[in-house]
């Protein structure tokens, strides 16, 4: 089974209230422990760059 991955940096950059789930710090810490665990060169995961949707998407 393949897993992909969608990230880039710039994703850090995108700020919410105080109180909102989505903060840069979360994401960070996520990816992170995903570096320390070596999970993002596992088999199976592919890291893509995001990319704008299409109008048929």
């Amino acid at each position: 089974m393949t897993t992909a991955l969608i990230y880039d940096p710039i994703f850090l950059e995108h700020i919410t209230p105080a109180n909102h789930p989505e903060q840069p710090q979360r994401l960070q810490v996520a990816m992170d422990v995903l570096q320390a665990l070596n999970w993002l060169e596992r088999d199976g995961l592919v890291q893509l760059a995001p990319r704008a949707a299409s109008e048929d998407e």
